[in-house]
């Protein structure tokens, strides 16, 4: 009996939040296949396997192969025996981004305290929101927190400005370096937004 799994996204290659949920901004990943060792595999795109995109021979109970995408697709296995019997995979249903999202419109600090609050302008929804307080292109302080889902009426350029602080405490008197990405699912980070904090020294 032939045997084929679907094709599973290795977790190195399963890049942003999450190193299992087949979002990535990789367009080459690898792809491990659970086959026959002899059996020839073949990566085809779409529910129906309409078309190929590689062929191999199956080196190993799990093969390992490199694909190039350039959309969202559902990728199947087909694995095909010496005597030319054939048996086609479930999907796996992978997602490509690799367009970074929109860079942070504003950062402002509400306070001058060693956990200061921020405002956050223009975040955009569903994604993360990491910033770094640096001394000397040292980061000695990340902080990461997700932006505002996506309501009904409230779109990208919509979103309501985020008002959170720290946890950590800063070094009063310290001046930092403030850098502040916005991070998709997918891993794509946005161009920098960078400012300066200076908590207050202590009275």
């Amino acid at each position: 009996t032939i045997q084929v799994s679907a094709p599973d996204l290795l977790a190195s290659h399963d890049h942003g939040v999450s190193d299992s949920d087949d979002i990535t901004n990789e367009d080459s990943p690898d792809l491990a296949v659970s086959c026959d060792v002899g059996d020839t595999i073949s990566l085809r795109h779409g529910l129906h396997a309409e078309s190929l995109y590689l062929s191999a021979t199956c080196y190993a109970p799990t093969t390992t192969l490199k694909i190039t995408l350039n959309a969202d697709t559902p990728v199947v296995a087909v694995a095909t025996d010496a005597a030319g019997n054939s048996v086609t995979s479930e999907p796996l249903m992978l997602w490509i981004d690799t367009t970074p999202p929109e860079p942070l419109a504003n950062l402002t600090f509400l306070d001058a305290s060693t956990t200061p609050s921020m405002d956050i302008e223009q975040c955009e929804p569903g994604t993360n929101l990491l910033v770094a307080f640096v001394i000397a292109d040292v980061p000695l302080y990340e902080h990461i927190t997700p932006c505002p889902q996506e309501g009904p009426d409230q779109g990208p350029e919509e979103s309501e400005p985020i008002d959170w602080a720290l946890d950590e405490a800063l070094v009063a008197g310290q001046l930092y370096d403030v850098v502040a990405w916005v991070v998709d699912i997918a891993g794509n980070a946005s161009t920098a937004y960078t400012t300066s904090f200076q908590p207050a020294p202590p009275e």
